[in-house]
């Protein structure tokens, strides 16, 4: 039976998944990386792109899904549901007091428990399914073997000799800093967006 499952599971990857990710890897070429080539960007500046490209997307995704939205239903629900606490507070009979109480409780935990997993769900598909597919990406395109045909080393940037033992930045690392610097310059700059429009 579990011999049955994995060959099943490879058919699946190799007929599906993998025929997927290989037009998905070649669309991103086209559009992001033939361009940057064509302008004859390094390939430390095209990796740089790339994660500020995948940055704008996870921001997009953050608008799509309405992150802040439920973030915000939550909390005015989570403190409607709260204040009953102070109803109940009200009632003389400690008996029907303690019941209610519990009640209550039993509810905000199970609220909270849902909310928490389908805050999990949100953010991975916004911040986590970019992050890693642009991973995945760009460690297929410039992998180690490519980078040294390229420039001579298996690092993006080679770095010279130091103490730390440091030899250079690898894609992965180019391409999450990259990232992380996308998404606090595109959030402020969004934010600053927003407060210009509120005064006019």
């Amino acid at each position: 039976a579990w011999n049955y499952i994995l060959n099943s599971l490879n058919m699946v990857y190799e007929q599906f998944i993998g025929p997927l990710f290989f037009l998905l890897g070649q669309g991103l070429n086209t559009l992001i990386l033939q361009p940057l080539v064509f302008l004859q960007f390094p390939v430390s500046l095209q990796i740089v792109t790339a994660g500020l490209i995948f940055a704008a997307l996870s921001l997009f995704l953050r608008h799509v899904l309405k992150i802040k939205e439920h973030d915000d239903e939550f909390r005015k629900k989570f403190a409607e549901k709260y204040s009953i606490q102070e109803d109940i507070a009200k009632l003389s009979d400690w008996k029907i007091k303690s019941v209610m109480y519990e009640h209550v409780d039993r509810e905000l935990d199970e609220y909270f428990n849902t909310y928490l997993a389908h805050k999990y769900a949100r953010y991975a598909a916004v911040y986590l399914l970019p992050l890693f597919m642009g991973e995945i990406w760009l460690n297929n395109v410039f992998s180690p073997d490519n980078l040294y045909d390229i420039h001579g080393s298996s690092y993006v940037l080679p770095l010279p000799a130091n103490s730390m033992g440091i030899h250079g930045l690898t894609v992965s690392a180019l391409f999450l800093l990259a990232w992380v610097l996308g998404l606090i310059v595109f959030a402020m700059a969004g934010k600053l967006i927003n407060k210009s429009d509120k005064k006019k």
